[in-house]
């Protein structure tokens, strides 16, 4: 009985040590803890017991998704771990941050395009996808904004860059005849003589012009060039005519001059003539530089830039030449530097100061009445769109041609007494011209129903949409340009007094439906009615004897006219584009005095009418 007791005692013994020895510590044993914070977890046993000097086992800090491991509390960088050589207690705890999300901006500047995503939103850590920068023709990539040469590239990283590009300087299109495309480039050949060429760029963003060769005229613009943006001109030219940019490239963006052109340079959007320091021809981003590079501007250097608003001319600018800015619809302001010998400003008005001319001005114009300014040049105000009123002061004496030309917002004009000299078509398209009046003392010039009239020569210089033709014989020609653009005028009557009527002199009134000829007038100018589109029948007087060239073109709504045999002569294309009218000729046949081509249109020719 003693040894079974002793042996079941030895057993409990046993058990207990089996039981609870795992969880008992010596005083030389260590625990080891591991926790996680916030967005993580801890994979492998987060809590030890190690004896000194042996090694706990491993464990990993594990980010949630979303989230990154940055480091263990007690500075431990790894996200796996294995405590070695225990010596005490660990307490740590893994510690995480939520991502970042970052952007990828690429954008192209002048002369090219992004292929590929151009905003890319990435979390950290993530790539984005490949973008290339690609030359549209005639341009090369020549970088990043941020050093990278290569034109593909891939990023990881929050990134805005831009992409460059330059003109192509190697692309002279030698071996090109009209209409080939140069596989440099891709620019199309438009015009290619032995001296000149012209090639040009058109997609749906972007259209360029580049001019090549010595000279360059105004017949190599045999396109509409009317929404260029960008002209360039290669090393090459070294003669342009004076209006090649002119008649077609109203919308001009930039001018850019090759850097070895040895005649032509640019700045500021100007293409000047580098060794007369002349301002051949701007647009309307151009700034006249003020550095001395310019001293004088060509004639019509800026003509026809419709968006040009404001004009600077600086103190070193010394010779304008004539109509340096006609055409410039949109201008509002014009500005000459103080100092300028030539030149001042005053009331938004270009002033020549020697002469007292008033050389250009706008629609916020304000005629200076201090006596500096004397006459008006011709074409001065001409196209100002936006030109409502004007008040011409007691110090003009003189307004050129087309002075007012085509300024149809323009309502009334008062000419002072002090006018002795008035240009022809001075008021010509002036379409909401309502009132013409000339004050009293006036010794050249008199006002009778809204109408200018030189008194001596009794010629109506100028009409308007309210004008009645004087019946009191004051009146006995009708000058040339003097209705023209009158598109409110509807019915106009014309006295027995008048004998002639001059060229152009009804031109473009398109509301004109009915006038009376009478059988005082002997001829008729050219173009006279020409695009009277509201004119249906007209039966010239027995007293007429010559109708010039154009008198009738464009009247489209025409439809019969009667022409006496006393017209001996018929200028070429008389009734251009009446294409429905029917013409009855009291002559017998073609009289020998009328132009071959009077009929240019083929109408319906009756001969021997006898009504």
């Amino acid at each position: 009985m003693k040894k079974s007791r002793l042996a079941l005692i030895i057993l409990c013994i046993a058990m207990l040590i089996v039981c609870f020895g795992a969880t008992a510590c010596s005083p030389t044993c260590f625990t080891l803890t591991y926790s996680a914070g916030e967005g993580g977890s801890i994979t492998g046993d987060n809590i030890q017991q190690v004896e000194e000097g042996e090694s706990g086992t491993a464990v990993t800090a594990k980010p949630n998704a979303g989230y990154v491991f940055t480091g263990w509390s007690d500075g431990v960088t790894t996200a796996e771990r294995t405590d070695t050589s225990v010596s005490a207690d660990i307490n740590v705890t893994a510690q995480f941050r939520a991502l970042n999300n970052f952007a990828l901006q690429y954008s192209a500047g002048e002369g090219g395009n992004i292929s590929g995503n151009a905003a890319q939103q990435l979390k950290e850590g993530e790539t984005g996808t490949a973008v290339t920068a690609e030359p549209l023709p005639g341009f090369v990539f020549t970088g990043w904004s941020d050093g990278v040469t290569s034109p593909e590239r891939t990023d990881s990283s929050a990134t805005v860059v831009t992409a460059f590009f330059e003109k192509n300087p190697d692309c002279d299109h030698l071996a090109l005849s009209e209409n080939i495309v140069c596989p440099s480039c891709g620019m199309i050949c438009t015009s290619r003589t032995t001296d000149t060429m012209l090639m040009s760029l058109q997609s749906e963003e972007y259209v360029s012009a580049e001019f090549y060769g010595a000279a360059i005229t105004s017949n190599i613009l045999s396109l509409p060039l009317q929404t260029v943006g960008t002209i360039y001109l290669s090393r090459a030219v070294t003669d342009i005519g004076e209006s090649v940019f002119t008649r077609y490239s109203y919308y001009i963006e930039n001018i850019i001059v090759a850097n070895d052109n040895a005649v032509y340079h640019s700045k500021d959007d100007c293409l000047i003539e580098t060794a007369t320091k002349s301002l051949i021809r701007g647009c309307k981003n151009s700034i006249i530089p003020d550095d001395g590079s310019v001293t004088s501007l060509a004639p019509i250097a800026f003509a026809s830039a419709v968006e040009l608003t404001d004009i600077s001319i600086p103190s070193s600018v010394t010779s304008i030449g004539y109509n340096a800015f006609i055409g410039c619809n949109a201008l509002e302001s014009i500005t000459v530097e103080p100092g300028n010998p030539v030149y001042h400003s005053t009331g938004n008005c270009l002033i020549e100061t020697a002469s007292k001319t008033l050389m250009t001005g706008c629609k916020n114009s304000v005629i200076p009445n201090d006596g500096s300014v004397t006459s008006i040049e011709s074409m001065a105000f001409s196209g100002c769109i936006g030109l409502t009123s004007i008040t011409i002061p007691d110090s003009v004496t003189s307004i050129g041609e087309y002075v007012f030309g085509a300024c149809i917002s323009l309502t009334s004009i008062t000419i002072p007494g002090s006018v002795t000299s008035i240009g022809v078509g001075a008021f010509s398209g002036c379409s909401g011209l309502e009132s013409i009046t000339v004050e009293q003392g006036n010794p050249n010039y008199h006002s009778a129903g809204n109408c200018l009239i030189e008194t001596a020569s009794k010629t109506l210089m100028s009409g308007c949409k309210n004008s009645v033709i004087p019946n009191d014989g004051s009146v006995t020609s009708i000058g040339y340009n003097a209705f023209t653009g009158c598109i409110g005028l509807t019915s106009i009557t014309i006295p027995d007094s008048v004998t002639s009527i001059g060229g152009f002199a009804f031109n473009g009134c398109i509301d004109l439906t009915s006038i009376t000829i009478p059988g005082s007038v002997t001829s008729i100018g050219v173009g006279a009615f020409s695009g009277c589109i509201g004119l249906t029948s007209i039966t010239i007087p027995d007293s007429v004897t010559s109708i010039g060239y154009n008198a009738f073109s464009g009247c489209i709504g025409l439809t019969s006219i009667t022409i006496p045999d006393s017209v001996t002569s018929i200028g070429e294309r008389a009734f251009y584009d009446c294409s429905g009218l029917t013409i009855y000729c009291e002559a017998e046949s073609l009289p020998a005095g009328w132009s071959e081509n009077w009929n240019s249109s083929g109408c319906t020719v009756v001969w021997g009418y006898k009504g």
